[in-house]
């Protein structure tokens, strides 16, 4: 089961070395939005290196883990506050990612991560269930207007409904994977691997849409 283990290491990897390369090329060329996408994806890419290292020189890589919750909640709070959500709403989620970012800084300063026999922590949870709840709102928002609404949009918070809804499922029995004796938690660490892999794959062909979209639109406006 140890290939499982770096198998998932591996895809996730490729995944987000092709991200980066790809959104660096249009950077340029994409909107607002999507460079704090690419930001992410960079994120993501940063903290899977570090967690590689720190698993292998300490044992595990759970308080890295924990860390990169609180960036991807702080990321996902903004782009929804800023870019997605309208103002009222916003100041919701803002108030709640708040409080969940608090919670988790407050457990990190709580837990022994190193103890794997008595780890238990809940505050991982709190990262995917926050932006659900950002998804959610989202939907609420778009659903009861009348005008057009944003394709794009609509696609990148479904898609992003459906894997953090699945990362939530996946994160909740943590506490009893950790120390459980089954083959079970590699079954897990595969799916979330692979489910982690098509997120970040869609949101780099969501970079690369997004530049070729700009483009010939900056070429209309120079004409």
């Amino acid at each position: 089961m140890l290939l499982a283990y770096y198998f998932s290491i591996s895809l996730i990897t490729l995944a987000l070395i092709v991200a980066v390369i790809i959104g660096l090329i249009q950077f340029n060329k994409i909107q607002a939005l999507y460079k704090c996408l690419y930001f992410y994806l960079c994120l993501a890419f940063v903290f899977n290196i570090i967690s590689v290292v720190v698993g292998f020189r300490l044992g595990n890589n759970m308080v890295v883990v924990q860390i990169y919750g609180f960036f991807e909640l702080l990321t996902f709070t903004l782009i929804y506050r800023f870019f997605l959500l309208k103002k009222l709403a916003g100041n919701i989620l803002l108030f709640v990612g708040i409080i969940g970012m608090a919670y988790i800084l407050l457990e990190n300063t709580l837990i022994d991560f190193y103890d794997l026999k008595t780890l238990q922590y809940y505050s991982r949870a709190i990262d995917p269930f926050t932006i659900v709840l950002a998804s959610l709102f989202f939907f609420a928002e778009k659903l009861g207007q009348s005008k057009e609404i944003n394709k794009s949009n609509m696609i990148l918070n479904a898609v992003v409904l459906v894997y953090f809804s699945l990362n939530l499922i996946m994160i909740l029995p943590i506490n009893y994977l950790v120390n459980a004796d089954t083959e079970l938690k590699f079954y897990f660490l595969l799916s979330n691997a692979f489910v982690t892999t098509l997120f970040y794959i869609y949101l780099t062909y969501s970079l690369w849409k997004n530049g070729k979209i700009q483009k010939p639109l900056r070429t209309g406006l120079e004409l």
